[in-house]
């Protein structure tokens, strides 16, 4: 398991237990946000935000993201271009961010088989 993957899991976990989304900076400028939000019946849904500060996320940086953060084929892309970001200034930094959508149990974030909840 990568380093990312491991933070992803965590950042999940706790997101669900707080119900608030969880944020973590990375090396190199990148940053991670999370939200788990229990749609019932074990379901959660997950909403994962890349991102990077004053640059745009690269093409590869986003394919090992997704990878890494075990972002199913079928999740939602925000902006769903496959190449469009969207920008944000917060305190005066400007982030370029894309956002995935995707509905998961909680064996996600404890490492079972089943990440992704059937129709998910």
């Amino acid at each position: 398991m990568s380093a990312i993957t491991a933070r992803f899991r965590h950042l999940c976990a706790r997101s669900a237990a707080t119900g608030e989304t969880r944020r973590l900076g990375l090396r190199g400028g990148a940053a991670l946000a999370v939200t788990a939000r229990d749609l019932g019946a074990g379901c959660y849904q997950i909403v994962l935000t890349l991102g990077r500060a004053d640059k745009p996320v690269g093409a590869t940086e986003e394919i090992t993201f997704r990878r890494d953060c075990l972002v199913p084929i079928g999740a939602q892309r925000y902006p769903a271009a496959p190449t469009a970001q969207v920008a944000r200034v917060e305190d005066g930094v400007r982030w370029n961010l894309i956002g995935y959508t995707w509905v998961a149990t909680a064996a996600l974030w404890q490492g079972g088989a089943a990440d992704v909840a059937e129709g998910g």
